[in-house]
């Protein structure tokens, strides 16, 4: 299997920000804060901004407002990133950001977008070793992952660049994706 691969070619005069977007645990966050260490650029991760905003954690805002509520307000912070921020950044979304028709238009009118892939086995190994804070997890974990990548099985097909993160370091990785980020725009 290839460790990245170019999935389309994109028109990069609107492609400021670096968006990141995968599959819970597929290394959005890590790769996404190497990346801006590496281009000197700002990183936003989407959950952290949903949680200031909010002033709770994403798994109070399911247990007291809903997935519902939650999937407005991410809408509400993407589109702000997008709109409002002139000057490029690397912006790591949650798993389930792309579920929403208007926030993959966003992505794609405003950002190179990377996905993050990693194997089941690997996803379940990472989640296994960090605290549940993820709500659509809560219950048997496998068979929430089975169900969840089941369901997301062709949600991230509009990424311009996939990278594997199994077997890959994070520096190498962000190397690879800001390679093909800066073919694009020079």
């Amino acid at each position: 299997m290839n460790r990245c691969q170019k999935v389309s070619v994109i028109d990069v005069k609107s492609k400021r920000h670096l968006i990141l977007i995968g599959f819970m645990a597929t290394g959005k966050s890590t790769l996404g804060a190497e990346l801006a260490q590496q281009s000197k650029l700002s990183f936003i991760d989407l959950d952290e901004e949903i949680e200031r905003a909010e002033g709770i954690s994403i798994a109070e805002i399911f247990a007291i407002k809903g997935e519902g509520y939650f999937r407005s307000i991410e809408t509400d912070v993407l589109r702000s990133f997008m709109m409002n921020h002139t000057s490029p950044l690397v912006l790591a979304t949650g798993g389930g950001a792309v579920l929403k028709a208007e926030n993959r238009q966003l992505m794609v009118d405003h950002g190179f977008i990377v996905k993050t892939e990693a194997s089941r086995n690997e996803v379940i190994r990472r989640l296994k070793n960090e605290p549940l804070t993820r709500p659509l997890l809560i219950g048997e974990l496998e068979k929430r992952v089975d169900r969840h990548l089941k369901e997301r099985q062709h949600a991230y097909d509009f990424a311009d660049l996939v990278i594997h993160t199994d077997q890959m370091e994070k520096s190498e990785a962000a190397k690879i994706v800001l390679s093909a980020w800066y073919g694009k725009i020079e």
